[in-house]
């Protein structure tokens, strides 16, 4: 019988998804508001050329380790729910598993930075395509821990280990940069002392949990555990494919490096919205799980409502300023030019709070298979519609394309039959999905029109929009504890 003494390991209090978001997404992410700081210390001293040569290596890392775990992380979380205080012990077979697959992935990743950048000198080659590769070589142990600490509700091991690892790769950014003027190296040597740094510090927190290397003398259990994984691969890829295709694209159709720095500088300042959006749902996530499993759907359904309402002031927000954040924080008239890149990959995220809940459920009926719909198919389209728009329109195009793609994932309910009945499970109808999509891209078009007002305007506007979403999040509150306490 399945030990479920940890199915409990997290209570409801909005107080504690605050806190915990902060812990998630603000201390953790205090290195990338650090590095945002840093920015305007760092662009002069860097040119679209350089960001054009980062976009590269970090698009094809980011493909290497979509392969890293082979889809075997989906076995974290369920088995910590299911085998309770025995946890470790598969935890520590999946590990073995873990390093085997992040050395082969390497190894791999190298040869493919090798031929990819050619514009390097040979032995300057070798080094950047080394120090490039450790990031998917040290993956195990803090992915490990980033399943760990969030199942137990306890974010603060997690997010201090990473916060010290992080600052450590921001000092050597700027000193790479900055005083040795070593320019896209200086990314490459940042991303590379971080992930070191992480994997050494959570070694001995794992050997605590007694986490180790154990070689699984089962090898029909190995095959079950990829044969449910193995489909998350595709979508683990997907994701991939949404974010990093874009420049790959752009490299293969012969575009310049330094407009695939452009776009790859957009992306990133638009992307420090994901900071709030994952961390929301890594507050969420143990509640999540408890509440889907014991059947508690409104609620579950709440936290829905709940996530959606923070995410679309963070995007609002975010998107209405944008020019103002590039204008303080990206001293390169060069590069100044991507604030409109920025502004509109902000809403991407938009579809962040259906694929969590979404993706929540489907990991806890372990039918994996159908992960390839919530990232796969769409990254297929970006890749798709880039091939074709982006030798027509140019770079900026692609902005517009990730979020046609993300956005898809609105109205898949409406064909895929197994979407359409857990969507119909826990939000009453499959319908409301696009619904949704209408909020959204009401959302875009009123930013397109409020972007250009006044800053007095804009403080008005952001103050009220901060106001109703308060209002609106403690009447979710309200309705969570009411329910909760008449179960």
């Amino acid at each position: 019988m399945a030990d479920t003494s940890n199915l409990d390991s997290a209570n409801y209090s909005f107080w504690g998804v605050f806190t915990n978001t902060l812990w998630y997404g603000i201390v953790p992410k205090l290195p990338s508001l650090i590095n945002v700081i840093l920015l305007p210390l760092i662009t002069p001293y860097l040119s679209a050329w350089d960001y054009g040569i980062w976009g590269k290596i970090s698009a094809y890392t980011s493909f290497a380790t979509a392969f890293c775990t082979m889809g075997l992380n989906v076995h974290l979380t369920n088995s910590y729910y299911e085998y309770g205080k025995k946890f470790h012990i598969v935890w520590s077979r999946l590990n073995l598993l873990l390093h085997v697959l992040s050395i082969i992935c390497s190894a791999v990743l190298f040869v493919v930075l090798w031929f990819s950048l050619n514009e390097l000198s040979i032995w300057y080659r070798i080094l950047i395509s080394f120090l490039s590769v450790l990031p998917a070589l040290f993956y195990p142990s803090p992915l490990l821990a980033q399943h760990l600490y969030p199942a137990r509700a306890n974010p603060k091991p997690l997010v201090l280990r990473n916060f010290v690892a992080s600052v450590l790769g921001i000092a050597s950014l700027y000193i790479a940069v900055v005083p040795l003027k070593l320019g896209y190296g200086g990314f490459v040597i940042s991303t590379a002392i971080t992930a070191a740094v992480a994997y050494f510090l959570f070694l001995p927190q794992l050997k605590k949990e007694k986490i180790t290397l154990v070689v699984s003398n089962r090898w029909w259990r190995v095959k079950k555990w990829l044969l449910i994984g193995l489909p998350l691969v595709p979508h683990t890829l997907g994701f991939a494919l949404l974010s990093s295709s874009t420049r790959i694209v752009m490299d293969i159709s012969g575009m310049s490096t330094d407009e695939i720095g452009l776009f790859t500088n957009g992306a990133t300042i638009g992307g420090f919205v994901v900071i709030l959006t994952s961390a929301i749902a890594s507050a969420l996530g143990p509640l999540m799980q408890q509440y889907y499993r014991k059947g508690e759907i409104i609620n579950f359904r709440n936290l829905f409502f709940m996530d959606f309402a923070i995410t679309f002031v963070c995007v609002f927000v975010f998107s209405i300023w944008m020019n103002e954040i590039y204008s303080v924080l990206v001293r390169n008239e060069e590069l100044s030019v991507a604030y409109s890149i920025a502004q509109v990959i902000c809403y991407s995220n938009l579809i962040y709070p259906f694929y969590h809940f979404t993706s929540a459920i489907i990991g806890i009926q372990k039918k994996t298979y159908h992960m390839l719909w919530l990232a796969f198919v769409p990254g297929i389209v970006c890749v798709a519609v880039n091939f074709i728009l982006l030798p027509i329109y140019g770079y900026k195009v692609a902005a517009w394309v990730s979020v046609i793609s993300y956005w898809t994932q609105f109205f898949l309910p409406l064909f895929v039959p197994y979407l359409r009945r857990i969507t119909r499970e826990w939000l009453g109808s499959e319908w409301t999905m696009p619904y949704y999509a209408l909020i959204a891209g009401l959302c875009v078009i009123t930013i397109g029109l409020i972007s250009s007002s006044s800053i007095l305007v804009r403080i008005f506007i952001t103050v009220l929009v901060a106001i109703i979403t308060g209002l609106l999040l403690k009447f979710l509150n309200l309705k969570i504890v009411i329910y909760g306490k008449s179960e």
